[in-house]
């Protein structure tokens, strides 16, 4: 044989010897990655069903919402309209306090005046119980005092 395929067949073997550890490190290492990704797309299948399901709901409920933005303008105006109402109704009723307010004392004495006697004296009306009329009072019933027990 020629040296330098003795060479040559040498230099193969020294290359297949140390290229063998690496070739059988890089196929448990990418046996290993695979064994990973089997686990997490075994994981991640329920999650991206649920994300899924989420999506089409959101997509029915933003349908649902293009479909009433008539009705929903409709309710959102009409608590607006309430709300000035509420406001002209807080300030009607500041206004009817202070003419109460100012009107009260007034009537007061109108009626005071109406019931008043002709000398100025409020008259007496008509005596309701028979205490009033001159009466004889009801018997009150007392009860006997006890000695309190020590």
């Amino acid at each position: 044989m020629d040296p330098w395929a003795i060479v040559a067949v040498v230099l193969l073997a020294v290359l297949v010897g140390a290229a063998l550890p690496v070739l059988i490190q890089l196929y448990t290492a990418l046996r290993a990655v695979r064994q990973a990704v089997d686990r997490l797309e075994r994981r991640l299948e329920p999650v991206l069903r649920d994300v899924d399901g989420t999506a089409k709901s959101l997509s029915r409920i933003g349908a649902s919402l293009e479909r009433h933005t008539d009705d929903i303008e409709i309710v959102v105006r009409g608590a607006a309209d309430l709300a000035e109402v509420a406001r002209e109704l807080r300030s009607s009723l500041k206004t009817a306090a202070i003419v109460g307010g100012m009107l009260g004392p007034v009537l007061a004495a109108a009626i005071r005046a109406w019931t008043d006697g002709p000398d100025g004296r409020p008259e007496r009306a008509e005596p309701a119980t028979d205490t009033e009329r001159g009466g004889v009072e009801p018997e009150r019933r007392t009860e006997p005092r006890r000695a309190a027990s020590g």
